[in-house]
């Protein structure tokens, strides 16, 4: 089939078309969307730049909220011991029985609570240089006191300039002495942080000789004063005499 002039011009138009509409589609449309995509890219990087300049341009005014913050945190640690040693709580209650005084009968301690509120760090030597630690215990006291100082030993714990709690109170009034008997539950809060020394409570000698009626906490009697009162014919005390 012969082909026309005019048949020859609308196919040489055809190809012409071709050429410059396919390489459009496989080639120019996905430059524009990569292009398009690494427009968008680049707004968020650039929002992210100008968000991290702005902090680097508040970076003072956030050093001086750090430090504020931790006098915040150094005032609210100062409140709280920096350790749950048992010996220390023992004679915490011991000079408590003594200062008032009440008898105490029995001391019983209950597992060490301990959260770590932020990572523990140690340097070479085994010092604590970072982290945050909050430590509670209960400890259960059972007692013989007279109703003054029962309510001396409540006042007490209120104004313990560390932080305690009394989170159980079981008194029982005896008719045979006029006494009340019972039990406190106390709980002892603490926090181990750096450079807070643990400052042990001072822990008197014991007296030799053996323990009177009066708890575990209970005044001692000299052997010496026993065995005059076991042996008052004896010849040590006659020549004591």
């Amino acid at each position: 089939m012969k082909l026309s002039n005019r048949d020859k011009k609308l196919f040489l138009v055809l190809l012409i078309v071709i050429v410059l509409v396919v390489p459009m589609f496989l080639i120019f449309k996905p430059m524009f969307e990569k292009t398009k995509e690494l427009k968008e890219s680049n707004e968020k990087l650039q929002a992210r730049v100008d968000e991290l300049k702005d902090l680097y341009d508040k970076t003072d005014y956030y050093l001086e909220c750090i430090e504020e913050m931790k006098t915040i945190e150094g005032g609210i640690l100062k409140k709280f011991d920096q350790g749950l040693a048992q010996e220390n709580s023992i004679m915490f209650i011991r000079n408590e029985a003594e200062r008032i005084p009440f008898v105490v009968t029995s001391l019983n301690f209950g597992e060490m609570i301990e959260s770590t509120l932020r990572p523990v760090v140690y340097d070479e030597n085994g010092e604590m240089t970072d982290g945050l630690v909050y430590l509670e215990r209960q400890t259960s006291i059972e007692f013989d006191a007279t109703y003054d100082q029962f309510k001396q030993f409540l006042k007490s714990i209120q104004e313990q300039p560390e932080k305690m709690t009394l989170v159980g109170v079981n008194a029982k009034y005896q008719d045979k002495n006029g006494r009340l008997e019972g039990l406190f539950i106390l709980e002892q809060y603490a926090f181990v942080a750096p450079k807070r020394p643990y400052d042990d409570i001072p822990i008197p000698a014991l007296e030799h000789g053996n323990i009177d009626k009066g708890g575990i906490f209970g005044n001692y009697i000299d052997d010496e004063e026993i065995r005059k009162e076991v042996f008052p014919e004896s010849e040590d005390n006659q020549d004591a005499e």
